[in-house]
């Protein structure tokens, strides 16, 4: 036990002495003994006292005291450390407790930043340990049977809320002194109804805006603050938003009103929730029904079941106190089975949303964005809010009025995903967490660690193994490192790894050199022929004459635009581009990427609608197309920009954009629309060619031939390389080294892609993939079956997987729960690799294209069970 203040004497206390006299009982561990070993105060005053007071209602325990108590408490045989000592104090201690590999259980809010929140989930995870938050207001009966009749659907969707409180009980006057001075109640105080608004409602934290007032209890240009107005706004999952204010205040000593004020009131579309204490019950209004069939009091016998926090479902209001619960998971995870069970009961238990330190983000958030604009405050710049930076894991302070915005003390940096029984893993994630900005790659809540690969498999540093079905984003079709690839890359580069010592040249190997800027090699030479050979050897690449090497897909698609562009200069040329498509993040790429609502908007681009609701679920993609809205916005846009229109640009389907794969009428259209009128027509099959459609490339599938098809991913199978490629014609409108960089047509990709064409045209891999397609077909259709997946969408290998919101979860939530729960398994050696969810809910099935088909099939099975418990949990 860490701090013996008056929140040991409230609950700590009445737990540890009833368990020393009757211990606890679990059907999960049978009797477990429990007893108070080490305590660590300042100075050991209050322990002493305790120890002489308490003989024989607990066992004799050790005092330690400052300095460094923690470390000589740690140095007690504990299992368990907690924690009830004034906030700012939380964080060392805390880091102190899991660094020595022991459970810890800390008083709200857990800490006062999202940096040290990081860092206890990273260390909690690495020493395989629980770390867990108390928010004893999620139990008070009042608040249960608010919650039950959430989760129930008896109060729909909540619209607003309002807390006034005034805290704390009657103490003494220099007790009151120490524990006020340079905070504010708000954070001390306010935080159960942060936590409680966070876990009953749920939704995503979108805003927090705080005044404060000072002089009563400490100066008037002090750090201490004797009331906080909060407000929070939430969104959730069908675009509405909720606003909730809470008004918090300390009672001092000298004006104790006899009573602990507080009132919570909840207004929803059907209903109004008001909880009073001093009228020592709640008043609840719910349209259509009778105050006889809703008794509210505490004590009321008709209130039927309780939802308890952790889940389960209870008779009694009062519920089991949150500090026995936390030590029945503890010893859960310790005795509640076969010691190779441990990991997964400890992920059972870290899954408690109501408790775990890793569901205490959004209110920490809350606190950390209170204390910055009260810091803001205090300084002389009041009115600030802070907004919530999700995919970032950040915050981001700014002031109503300034264009520009002003960060936080925290720096944003990529958050650190932790996952239980994975200590090697979380190492890596957290040392890359510190030396790798947040925008270096995609936010994935699994964020897999890999060792090793090899076919349609990753598997961890701790042994554990993925099935892929996300082929590296698209780029690895023939599977990872196949071995006859390797093999001709390694010949096409003129090196023998069984040999390359008989070639070495001292300390070199003679053989291609990896780069070859400003020069030129056969490799180079036979890549572009195979290549042009192979496109026009398919239906619809008569125009592919010369090829324009890139490192990246976006690279390629800049160059395919500086070509176009080219060709019209000086003419103020204007560019069309899909709403929704992605074609890179950057320049051009990133200028025909996105909306008319973009911001930063390339003033050359204007942007064409592409179909969606026609093409949401497979079912729908032998229906006929309605073309005629489609022609109307291109005539409007022929009549307003004329010969100013220089080309047009899209993806076959939209990946990132969530999944959507048109009938082949819309893009025929778009092609005769650029041939009429003399628009390049641009084709952007990075993430389609390749066979991950069904057809060698994607413009042979939807009956087109493009001016320029642009081709990457798996045209290295993992080597970096792309490529435009189109007419003589359109290329000779660039000058001489326009085009040119570094990496562009180097030996290794050149090998790469003559390999990569070697195995399509000599292994069966398309006739492999057409059976793979039915089997991914028929298995995500399945997954319509469960409520928490609306639409499936796709063709060939390459699949959108669309989430919906469940109970309080956001379609958000669900996806990348899904998303976390794959990567975890489902307990029978099935785990599966998935990216992050695409347009916000959509998560992308495209493994490789040589995945054994029974394989395939036990892995989707075993998604469908997944995502069921997935549902099961979150309703």
């Amino acid at each position: 036990m860490v701090g013996m203040g008056m929140i040991f004497d409230e609950t700590y206390r009445p737990m540890f002495e009833a368990a020393h006299a009757r211990g606890l009982y679990d059907p999960a561990f049978g009797v477990c003994d429990v007893e108070l070993a080490a305590v660590a105060s300042r100075t050991g005053t209050r322990a002493e006292t305790y120890a002489k007071t308490a003989a024989g209602r607990v066992g004799q325990f050790r005092s330690v005291k400052e300095p460094n108590a923690i470390g000589q408490l740690l140095e007690s045989d504990v299992d368990f450390v907690c924690i009830a000592t004034p906030d700012d104090r939380h964080f060392e201690s805390c880091k102190a407790v899991l660094s020595a590999g022991k459970h810890l259980l800390v008083e709200k809010p857990s800490v006062l930043s999202l940096a040290e929140l990081d860092e206890l989930q990273r260390l909690a995870g690495e020493q395989g340990v629980l770390a867990k938050v108390v928010y004893h207001k999620l139990l008070d009966p009042d608040h249960k049977k608010l919650r039950t009749l959430v989760v129930d659907g008896e109060l729909e969707h909540v619209n607003s809320g309002y807390c006034s409180l005034l805290e704390p009980k009657m103490i003494s006057g220099s007790q009151f002194s120490e524990w006020i001075t340079g905070r504010n109640p708000g954070t001390y105080v306010a935080v159960h109804y942060i936590k409680l608004i966070d876990f009953t409602f749920g939704g995503q934290l979108k805003s927090v805006s705080c005044t404060g007032q000072r002089g009563l209890v400490g100066p008037s240009d002090g750090t201490t603050w004797d009331s906080t107005q909060l407000r929070m706004v939430y969104t959730y999952g069908d675009g509405r938003e909720a606003a909730f204010d809470i008004h918090t205040s300390w009672v001092t000593p000298d004006n104790f009103p006899g009573y602990v004020e507080q009132e919570v009131q909840f207004r929803f579309d059907n209903g109004l929730w008001n909880g009073h204490a001093r009228k020592r019950g709640v008043e609840v209004t719910i349209e259509g029904r009778t105050p006889l069939e809703r008794k509210n009091s505490m004590n009321n016998h008709y209130n039927g079941q309780f939802a308890e926090p952790w889940g389960s479902r209870s008779q009694r209001g009062y519920g089991i106190e949150v500090i026995e619960r936390f030590v029945r998971e503890v010893a859960t995870v310790e005795f509640g089975g076969p010691s190779e069970q441990r990991d997964e009961r400890l992920r059972q238990m870290a899954d408690l949303a109501y408790n775990d330190i890793s569901a205490d983000r959004q209110t920490v958030a809350t606190v950390h964005a209170m204390e910055a604009i009260l810091e803001r405050h205090a300084a002389g710049s009041p009115n600030c809010v802070v907004d919530v930076n999700h995919e970032a894991g950040g915050l981001v302070l700014w002031r109503p009025g300034e264009f520009k915005r002003m960060s936080t003390t925290e720096k944003e940096k990529t958050q650190a995903i932790e996952h239980p029984g994975e200590s090697q893993s979380n190492a890596i994630r957290a040392r890359l967490a510190q030396v790798e900005p947040v925008a270096q790659r995609t936010y994935t809540p699994s964020l897999a660690v890999l060792a090793k690969s090899a076919g349609s498999y990753h598997w961890t540093p701790e042994g554990r193994k993925l099935a892929d079905f996300t082929s590296g984003v698209l780029v690895a079709n023939l599977g990872h490192n196949p071995a006859e690839w390797w093999r001709r890359a390694w010949s096409y580069l003129g090196i023998d790894p069984k040999a390359s010592q008989d070639k070495a040249e001292g300390d070199f190997i003679t053989a291609l050199p990896l780069t070859a800027y400003n020069a030129v090699t056969e490799l180079e030479t036979q890549a572009c022929e195979r290549l042009l050979a192979n496109l026009q050897s398919q239906p619809g690449g008569g125009r592919c004459e010369q090829v324009l090497w890139a490192a990246s897909g976006s690279e390629a698609i800049q160059k395919a635009l500086w070509a176009a562009l080219d060709r019209h200069a000086g003419d103020d040329p204007i560019v069309l581009a899909t709403r929704r498509g992605f074609h890179g993040k950057k320049g051009l790429a990133g200028a025909v990427t996105g909306s008319e609502t973009d911001s930063d908007r390339d003033s050359r681009v204007r942007f064409i609608s592409f179909p969606t609701e026609e093409c949401i679920s497979v079912e729908r993609r032998s229906e006929p197309i309605d073309l005629a809205p489609y022609e109307a916005e291109l005539e409007s846009l022929l009549k307003e920009y004329g010969s100013r229109l220089s080309a047009l640009i899209t993806e076959p389907y939209l990946g990132g954009g969530g999944s959507f794969h048109p009938q082949p009428e819309y893009l025929q259209l778009l092609q005769r629309f650029c041939r009429e009128h003399d628009l390049v027509f641009i084709l952007d099959e990075v993430q389609a060619n390749f066979g991950r459609t069904g057809s060698m490339y994607a413009f042979t599938h939807y009956g087109i031939e493009p001016d320029v098809v642009v081709l990457g991913k798996g045209l290295g199978n993992g080597v970096p390389v792309s490529a435009a490629v189109g007419p003589a014609s359109l290329f000779a409108h660039m000058h001489y080294g326009e085009a040119s960089d570094t990496w562009s047509a180097n030996p290794l990709a050149s090998a790469a892609v003559l390999a990569t064409l070697d195995a399509f045209e000599s292994e069966g891999v398309l006739d492999q993939a057409e059976g793979l397609a039915k089997i991914i077909e028929r298995g995500l259709l399945n997954l319509t079956e469960l409520d928490v997946v609306s639409h499936v969408r796709g063709e060939g290998t390459v699949w959108g997987v669309e989430c919906t919101g469940v109970g309080s979860h956001t379609a958000a939530e669900v996806a990348n729960a899904c998303v976390e729960a794959c990567y975890l398994g489902d307990g029978q050696g099935h785990a599966i690799h998935l990216l992050g969810p695409l347009a916000g809910c959509v998560l992308r099935v495209s493994p490789p294209l040589t995945m054994a088909h029974d394989e395939a099939e036990a892995y989707l099975a075993a998604m469908y069970e997944i995502f069921a418990q997935v549902e099961k949990r979150l309703k």
